[in-house]
């Protein structure tokens, strides 16, 4: 598998990241939403859904896990480089990934 490499805007942190991801791989990501679900809240009298911050979180930090390959060619502890980045790289890998993530 050849990987995408970017550059975020502050740092200039090379990034390498997976091209796709497997259908296995996505569900990991989508589960902790999925999982959240109360169906017993949700009717057709009522279709509220809350989202908590503990889930998106979750969700974004197994985005990362999935995606990032290495940080400047370092593979070790890429959750935690990525979210000490300044917010604009950070926000510039999860727009990244979502750009690989759009249906072609």
């Amino acid at each position: 598998m050849e990987y995408k490499v970017v550059e975020t805007p502050i740092t200039k942190t090379k990034i390498e990241l997976k091209p796709w991801i497997t259908g296995a791989e996505a569900e990991y990501i989508n589960s902790p939403m999925f999982d959240s679900l109360d169906s017993g809240a949700i009717s057709a009298q009522k279709p509220e859904v809350k989202i908590k911050s503990e889930i998106i979180n979750s969700v974004n930090h197994r985005l990362l896990e999935k995606f990032v390959i290495s940080l400047n060619g370092d593979k070790e502890d890429i959750l935690n480089k990525v979210l000490n980045l300044p917010e604009q790289d950070t926000e510039f890998i999860y727009n990244e990934i979502a750009e690989l993530r759009k249906k072609k």
